[in-house]
């Protein structure tokens, strides 16, 4: 009897912290479990136009250029606080998985930001006009960016921002 309830109690407590501990998109998004093992597609670098002398990845910026859709700036903010850059690609590779379907900026007060995708320490946003949104394959795009950008002792964090009139801001965060 005492140990059907103790079993009890431990599967009750196991499944708490997992379901607690594991990475998932916000509760407004549609994502299965069936896309996580997709393969990003790589989009080259063309051309980056920072050289300010600055330690990489801390509290530099600079432009993407030469890549159509993809062109736009970045600005890095990597800290001790910053999310690993393991778990910034791999929320960038869920959203790039999502493809053509639509990351909406859903939060009409306050910061005007949604919180499109996290991945353990890592998180990706959008900010903007309510409503405003971007297909979220470019957002994963945004968060490689930062990813390779900004890294610096194995953490990174900033923002991207397109060349677009919406000019919608992703930042990437801490969890």
């Amino acid at each position: 009897m005492h140990t059907k309830i103790l079993f009890t109690l431990l599967f009750t407590l196991v499944t708490q912290i997992l379901a607690f501990a594991l990475p998932s998109v916000n509760a407004t998004s549609v994502l299965t479990e069936e896309l996580d093992n997709l393969a990003l597609d790589t989009v080259p670098y063309i051309a980056d136009t920072t050289d300010n002398g600055a330690v990489p990845g801390l509290f530099t910026s600079g432009n993407v250029t030469g890549m159509g859709d993809y062109d736009g700036w970045y600005k890095c903010e990597t800290s001790w606080a910053s999310p690993s850059i393991a778990d910034i690609d791999n929320a960038a590779i869920r959203l790039t998985a999502l493809g053509q379907r639509h990351c909406v900026q859903e939060n009409a007060n306050g910061s005007r930001c949604t919180k499109m995708m996290h991945f353990w320490s890592a998180a990706v946003s959008v900010c903007g006009p309510y409503l405003d949104y971007i297909y979220c394959f470019r957002a994963g795009f945004a968060a490689h960016t930062i990813a390779n950008k900004c890294q610096w002792n194995g953490l990174a964090g900033g923002y991207f921002v397109f060349d677009d009139p919406n000019s919608l801001k992703f930042p990437v965060h801490r969890n």
